[in-house]
C-alpha cells in the first residue's frame, strides 16, 4: 500500500465532505419544499386519474431523491464532524502530504558521486 495514495485519499475524503455538505443539505431542503408544492396541489386542486398518478410518480421521485441525500448526510455526518472538529489536523496532513510528495520526488533523483573509488561508475548509473 502506497502511504503517499492512501494519504491523499483520506485528505480528499475529508475535503469531498466539507466542500460538498452544503449543497447536500440544501438538496434535502429543496426537497421538502418541493414536496410541500405538490402536496399542497394535490390538497387543493382538482384532477383526473391520469394527473394524479403524474402527481404520485412526481412526489415518489422527490421523496427518493430525498431519501438518497439524507442517507448520505447520515452515512458522512461522523467524518463532517470530525473535520469540523480537527481543522488544525487537516492543515497539518496536508502540509505532512506535500512533505512526502517532495520526499518522494527527492529520491527518484538520487545520485551518489563517489569519493575514493574511481574505478566504479555508479554515479552514471543512478543519473
Amino acid at each position: 500500500m502506497n502511504a503517499i495514495t492512501t494519504t491523499k485519499d483520506f485528505l480528499e475524503t475529508l475535503n469531498t465532505v466539507e466542500k460538498d455538505w452544503g449543497t447536500w443539505i440544501t438538496g434535502i431542503q429543496q426537497c421538502e419544499t418541493e414536496t410541500q408544492d405538490l402536496l399542497h396541489e394535490i390538497e387543493l386542486t382538482k384532477f383526473d386519474v391520469q394527473r394524479g398518478y403524474k402527481l404520485a410518480k412526481q412526489l415518489q421521485e422527490i421523496r427518493q431523491r430525498r431519501r438518497e441525500l439524507k442517507d448520505t448526510v447520515e452515512l458522512l455526518r461522523s467524518i463532517k464532524d470530525f473535520v469540523d472538529s480537527n481543522k488544525q489536523l487537516k492543515i497539518s496532513l496536508f502540509k505532512t502530504l506535500t512533505g512526502m510528495e517532495r520526499t518522494e520526488e527527492n529520491q527518484g533523483c538520487r545520485k551518489y558521486t563517489p569519493r575514493i573509488r574511481e574505478d566504479i561508475t555508479l554515479a552514471e548509473r543512478l543519473g
